[in-house]
């Protein structure tokens, strides 16, 4: 179970990471005409990272709502086709693991963290001439 939550974890930094360079790669153009407007660098970096911050909140709260009601929703059907077959299943309950799912929530964003900030870092380090000559 570890082992798999881990290898997601994984996935998400590379795929997280890859979303945060095609981002950036995609808006130089609108980064060089923010440093023509006297956007600070710092600016243009906190810019960006609160706007894959949101975007890493709204898919992990999003990811947690989906995996909870789907773990329950398989859990009754499971139960329903044993019964159907006159199969007596002891009764158990599903318990979420709260503090297990803290500490693996505080790894992907921390992990995530460091994905979100490599990119807009090396751009916002680039000069305004170079930005806008891209094209």
């Amino acid at each position: 179970m570890h082992s798999l939550l881990i290898i997601f974890i994984i996935v998400s930094f590379i795929a997280f990471a890859y979303y945060s360079y095609i981002s950036i790669g995609e808006r130089k153009r609108e980064i060089g005409v923010f440093r023509a407007m006297s956007m600070v660098k710092k600016q243009i970096f906190h810019l960006f990272i609160s706007e894959n911050i949101i975007i890493l909140m709204t898919g992990l709260l999003i990811g947690m709502i989906t995996g909870i009601l789907t773990s329950f929703m398989v859990f009754k059907m499971y139960i329903a086709s044993f019964s159907n077959f006159g199969i007596m299943i002891p009764p158990f309950r599903i318990s979420i693991p709260f503090d297990i799912l803290a500490i693996y929530i505080s790894i992907v964003i921390v992990i995530n963290a460091i994905a979100i900030v490599i990119p807009p870092k090396y751009l916002s380090d680039t000069q305004v001439g170079s930005i806008l000559r891209m094209d």
